[in-house]
């Protein structure tokens, strides 16, 4: 009988210590960071009268995943991700400089961005590369013959390096990565990411415990939130957990480097708010020597996809 009460306790003790970690977990919800008013005020500078209609990819689940195309008439293309809470908007100026020296770009609408999905998540972890590789090969079958170079800024530069580190590699001649955001522990990020972003580590850590048992069930909550005005509209404003993990470099991103198959560029501005332009080639050369890195003078994060020099640098690289 003692046995068994015993028992009874210690149950009673694992689920009310349960609970409270279940709890902690639901009630950590990052607050939204100060707006970084360096961010917006460049974005707010470039024309989008000229911007152009969404279209749509269908990827395997049925999702109708959005882009813009700027045309151009040579046998380059060029696909663009955008940076962390943004769309396909934040890269215009630099498709449209592509398309002015005939070179068609893909800008897309990642899944959980802008018109794609549902904003601030993704249904499982993986499904970002999933729709990638749904995407690559509809451009691929649009363009047979083309030398296709793929371009990402920020985070969207770290899941550009997950990408062409892996089993898609090969489907590229090349890869430009614009101020890559590597990982929260890379000495490439500045502390807190320069104030962009502000993530709860609770619910964070909580979550990957839960993941470990393949516990799944929060997944779909969010962790990170960042600097953006409320009232500008297609923005996303949070991350879920999984949305975290897919849209971001591999944890060991050294190895993806490592492993590129292809040329390899990074196109950094030496006023970047977020990232330290001088520690990517300190950190990234001992393992791939033949990465370039370019630093930019009196360019910051989003001037280095809309400033005028900026694209001058990019365009050289095709």
């Amino acid at each position: 009988m003692r046995i068994r009460g015993a028992f009874k306790v210690a149950g009673s003790i694992i689920i009310v210590l349960l609970l409270l970690f279940l709890g902690c977990i639901l009630v950590s919800k990052p607050k939204s960071p100060p707006v970084m008013q360096s961010i917006h005020e460049q974005v707010k500078k470039i024309d989008y009268s000229d911007l152009p209609p969404v279209s749509y990819f269908t990827a395997r689940d049925g999702t109708r995943l959005a882009y813009r195309l700027y045309s151009g008439n040579s046998d380059k293309v060029a696909i663009l991700l955008h940076g962390s809470s943004g769309s396909s908007t934040a890269m215009h100026a630099l498709g449209n400089a592509l398309k002015a020296n005939n070179i068609t770009a893909y800008a897309l609408d990642v899944r959980g961005h802008g018109e794609s999905g549902i904003r601030g998540d993704i249904r499982h972890e993986g499904q970002l590369q999933e729709d990638f590789a749904d995407v690559v090969s509809i451009i691929r079958n649009n363009h047979p013959q083309a030398e296709i170079t793929l371009v990402g800024h920020s985070s969207g530069g770290g899941f550009a390096l997950k990408m062409v580190g892996g089993p898609l590699g090969t489907c590229f001649n090349q890869c430009i990565l614009l101020a890559p955001y590597l990982n929260y522990d890379s000495p490439t990020v500045r502390p807190g990411s320069g104030g962009w972003a502000n993530p709860s580590i609770v619910r964070m850590m909580g979550i990957t415990v839960l993941n470990r048992f393949n516990i799944h069930c929060l997944d779909n909550l969010a962790v990170v939130s960042f600097a953006i005005p409320k009232e500008i509209a297609g923005l996303t404003q949070d991350y879920s957990y999984r949305l975290w993990k897919d849209y971001k470099a591999s944890d060991d991103y050294l190895k993806d480097f490592k492993n590129e198959p292809i040329p390899v560029v990074i196109i950094v501005g030496d006023e970047d708010e977020i990232v330290y332009a001088d520690k990517y080639a300190p950190e990234i050369k001992p393992v791939a020597e033949n990465v370039k890195v370019d630093i930019i003078p009196s360019v910051n994060h989003m001037a280095v996809v809309s400033n005028e020099r900026a694209i001058k640098t990019i365009l050289r690289y095709f």
